[in-house]
C-alpha cells in the first residue's frame, strides 16, 4: 500500500524545526527594531549637535558676551517624538547633550539616556563621542547604531 501524506512524526519534526527557527528569529527582531528607535533619538541629537557647534562658533566658548552659559539657554527644542521623553534635552555648561528616552522597547525603560559630548582640539570641536557610560549613557552599547557606541 501506498503512503499519502505525512506521518505524525514527520510532522512533529516540522512544528520542532519551525519552533527552533522562532526562538531564534524573535529575539534579534526585537533587539533590531530596539536598535532603529535608538536611530530616531540619535537624530535628534544629531540636530542639537549642530545647535550647539553654532552657539559655541557665535560665542566663541560656552559664555555669551554677556557671561550667560549655554546651560541656562534653551539651544535645543526638538519637536516632539515619539521615543524622545518631552522637555528632557539638556546641554550642560561644556557642551554636552544627554537625552531622555521612551517607548524604545521592552529591554529598556524610559527614561534612559543617550549622551554626546563634543571633542576639542585647539579650542576648536573636531568630533563628538556618543554613547559613552562615562557621560550618562544607560543604554547597553548593542542597542545603539555603530556610529553611537563612545
Amino acid at each position: 500500500m501506498k503512503q499519502h501524506g505525512m506521518s505524525f512524526i514527520e510532522m512533529m519534526i516540522v512544528v520542532a524545526i519551525i519552533a527552533i527557527l522562532a526562538g531564534i528569529a524573535l529575539p534579534l527582531y526585537s533587539a533590531f527594531q530596539t536598535r532603529a528607535r535608538t536611530f530616531e533619538v540619535i537624530s535628534v541629537l544629531s540636530t542639537c549637535k549642530l545647535a550647539v557647534i553654532d552657539f559655541y562658533l557665535d560665542n566663541a566658548g560656552w559664555n555669551q558676551p554677556d557671561g550667560t552659559n549655554i546651560a541656562a539657554l534653551a539651544v535645543c527644542e526638538p519637536g516632539g517624538t515619539a521615543h524622545v521623553q518631552p522637555n528632557s534635552v539638556l546641554v550642560d555648561a561644556n557642551g554636552l547633550i544627554t537625552i531622555g528616552t521612551r517607548d524604545l522597547g521592552s529591554s529598556l525603560p524610559d527614561g534612559s539616556i543617550i549622551s554626546m559630548r563634543p571633542v576639542f582640539a585647539n579650542r576648536q570641536i573636531t568630533g563628538w563621542i556618543c554613547g559613552s557610560s562615562d557621560d550618562g549613557t544607560s543604554i547597553a552599547p548593542r542597542y545603539l547604531p555603530g556610529s553611537c557606541q563612545g
